[in-house]
């Protein structure tokens, strides 16, 4: 369940990680939507995986074994995606970079995703996310 104050912690964590530069294992896009779930919610889906990885071969290895980040996503947070066109403010979404899954947050018109070689989050229009969500409630 979202905590009371969930849409301010949902701005200011996008506004602190704003210009952060991209980390495996740290600052990705595996572990930024559950940097947002654990902010908006106190729980954090990805606890059993920080710590475990720390490079794209480490973090591929892991997606591989859930096949996907579709299936890790969805196995983390205990639910099934939805369509996009059903996406609210703070659910979890996906974006197609250099051919691999990448994941981020919904904002309304735009997806908030850790840009890999870029300094700082990206921010992506939906007609260019993949076609499902998921609902953080």
């Amino acid at each position: 369940m979202k905590l009371n104050n969930w849409t301010t912690t949902l701005s200011d964590l996008i506004e602190s990680r704003r210009h952060r530069s991209f980390e495996w294992g740290v600052h990705d896009c595996m572990l930024w939507p559950s940097d947002v779930v654990e902010a908006l919610t106190g729980k954090d889906p990805a606890a059993g995986l920080r710590g475990t990885y720390s490079t794209a071969l480490s973090a591929m290895r892991i997606v591989k074994a859930h096949e996907g980040l579709k299936g890790l996503v969805t196995e983390q947070l205990g639910r099934d995606p939805v369509s996009l066109s059903h996406a609210q403010r703070g659910d979890i979404v996906m974006c197609t970079s250099n051919g691999l899954l990448c994941g981020g947050v919904n904002i309304g018109e735009f997806g908030v995703f850790v840009g890999a070689g870029h300094s700082g989050l990206q921010f992506v229009p939906h007609k260019q996310l993949e076609t499902f969500s998921w609902r953080v409630e």
